[in-house]
């Protein structure tokens, strides 16, 4: 029994016979220019050199050769996991950016106990902030306070990029 190997992406996907390869052709997974090997024979061909899948192609892609896509689409593969494709994101999608609004909504709420310092990894001025409060007995608390609105009212209106860049780059931990 032959196994044909496609390799599209740097991913090797498997299949049993031509038929699945003829399957794989005429729903547009692969193109003309898709490189086959029978693992059998070691023999490499193309999807437009071999007959029955030459046959198999779209009309379009006979002419003008194609890309295959960039996620696999293949259902039946033997031996791999089927490759998904990943998001890439910008700096302002950074964990830090995401911590942005809760932050900001802890600093303006629960301001005098320092909540907004933990969430953006800040213990030391969040311990500041909670024990001053509570060790003054609420003498303290006005002060960090109005320091929890002010930078409640900062965090959220920075740009996602400026956060990052102040609070989770550069560790700014006051204001």
């Amino acid at each position: 029994m032959a196994i044909y190997t496609v390799t599209l992406d740097g991913v090797a996907y498997e299949a049993d016979t031509i038929e699945t390869l003829a399957q794989w052709t005429t729903e547009g997974r692969l193109t003309p220019d898709t490189v086959i090997t029978d693992t059998g024979t070691g023999i490499k061909f193309t999807v437009s050199e071999h007959p029955q899948l030459r046959t198999r192609l779209p009309q379009a892609a006979t002419s003008v050769p194609t890309t295959p896509p960039a996620a696999s689409p293949f259902s039946s593969v033997v031996g791999q996991t089927q490759r998904q494709q990943v998001p890439t994101y910008s700096a302002s999608t950074a964990t830090g950016a995401t911590n942005k609004v809760p932050a900001g909504i802890c600093a303006i709420l629960l301001n005098c106990l320092g909540v907004h310092k933990f969430i953006l990894g800040y213990n030391t001025e969040g311990l500041i902030m909670l024990l001053g409060s509570l060790l003054t007995c609420g003498i303290a608390a006005p002060v960090f306070a109005v320091i929890g609105l002010v930078e409640g009212i900062i965090y959220l209106t920075k740009s996602d990029d400026d956060f990052v860049e102040t609070y989770v780059k550069n560790k700014k931990g006051w204001f």
